[in-house]
């Protein structure tokens, strides 16, 4: 009798199948309750012990996926789990939020029914986007609270005191743009800063820049609270708009505004100078100062630099720096023929300006020339006035 037992046990144990796990399975699963008819289906083998479910968060958008996993649902301490038995988690990553469920069960459909059992059974789909604003509340409730300090004075918030809060910037082209954020309270969040266009350009979170200018960087000095986006040798196309972000949930945003100053060279008088030979040549070049004056200013004659050094002399540059700007005068005395051309001022940082200057040979009769050798048009006999005006076009 024992033996013919053990034998029925031989026989029948080959044909017992394994459970199978159903699941519902979806890559941008809609927000409400599931359709079991449309959604689920059997994992691919016994080694996917549970069910996942996911909810991602970016900002105002939100994914939500569902599928199979071989992680078992095992409660560990601090974890979400009170919806339907599912095992929740709660994670942060930059700017993004992803909330992870596992139930050994997905939503209690229970391993090894058929699909059409499932479907007549009656079960409830677990409310993900619930469990996700439940948790992200939860985490916010067990925050430290020191005693002489509220709550809400424990969320992040931008510092707008001091001179490292101003929000409309002037930069001068070619030089260095900082952008200061201070942010208190900042824990365990990430400061970003946003390049606002028609397509807004992520340049930074955290300490990384994620752009591929090489000109642009953050800082964030151990012992501070001031995240800075610098931008080196700044040009008119990064003048706009920026934003400093913090993911809170909703994100609090500081926007600024980048303004650009240009070093533009100034020669007083006339666009076109007419000298008599052997006169004197003198023009003035000014540049307005901001933040700092140009390094240097050159002088050139169509497109050589003048040298002051020349054997030949007569040409000396005088240079002033005051608090309004920079001031260049060039000397060219006893001016012959091969002084004509044009003049140009050009600073080591902004733009340049010219002059034409013509050294004019022969008799100017009745001519009034001034102390530098130029003379009045007005007074130049009518050919002779005509004749200029031609070869100065």
């Amino acid at each position: 009798m024992l033996g013919s037992v053990m034998i029925m046990v031989v026989c029948i144990l080959p044909t017992m199948k394994a459970s199978v796990l159903y699941c519902y399975v979806c890559k941008d699963c809609p927000e409400k309750d599931l359709e079991p008819l449309h959604y689920t289906a059997a994992c691919p083998d016994d080694s996917h012990v549970s069910c996942i479910a996911t909810v991602t968060t970016f900002a105002e958008y939100k994914t939500i996926s569902r599928g199979c996993s071989r992680a078992p649902a095992v409660a560990r301490r601090g974890r979400y789990n009170k919806e339907n038995g599912a095992i929740c988690s709660q994670h942060t990553v930059n700017m993004m939020r992803a909330t992870v469920c596992l139930c050994d069960t997905d939503t209690c459909n229970g391993p090894g029914l058929p699909p059409r059992e499932m479907i007549e059974a009656a079960h409830v789909t677990i409310g993900l986007v619930k469990v996700d604003r439940e948790m992200n509340a939860e985490t916010k409730e067990l925050q430290p609270e020191p005693m002489s300090i509220p709550v809400p004075d424990l969320e992040p918030y931008f510092d707008l005191g001091g001179i490292k809060s101003q929000r409309n910037i002037s930069a001068v082209e070619g030089k260095t743009a900082k952008l200061s954020c201070t942010v208190q309270n900042l824990g365990d969040r990430r400061v970003s800063w946003i390049r606002r266009a028609t397509h807004p350009i992520v340049l930074s979170s955290g300490a990384v820049t994620f752009t591929s200018d090489s000109r642009v960087s953050v800082n964030n000095l151990p012992g501070t609270k001031d995240w800075v986006l610098n931008i080196d040798m700044v040009r008119t196309s990064d003048r706009g708009y920026y934003e400093c972000q913090v993911n809170t949930d909703p994100k609090i945003v500081l926007k600024f505004r980048l303004n650009l100053l240009t070093y533009a060279a100034v020669i007083h008088g006339k666009s076109t100078l007419f000298v008599k030979p052997g006169s004197t040549i003198s023009l003035t070049c000014s540049i307005q100062s901001f933040s700092s004056p140009p390094t240097s200013i050159q002088w050139f004659r169509d497109t050589r630099a003048l040298n002051l050094d020349s054997a030949q002399g007569g040409i000396s540059l005088e240079n002033e720096k005051t608090p309004q700007g920079t001031r260049s005068t060039l000397i060219v005395t006893k001016a012959t023929g091969d002084d004509t051309g044009n003049y140009t001022c050009s600073p080591s940082s902004g733009h340049a300006a010219s002059v034409m200057v013509h050294v004019v040979d022969g008799e100017i009769q009745g001519a009034r020339l001034s102390t530098s050798g130029c003379f009045n048009e007005r007074k130049i006999p009518n050919i002779l006035l005509l004749c200029l005006w031609l070869f100065a076009l």
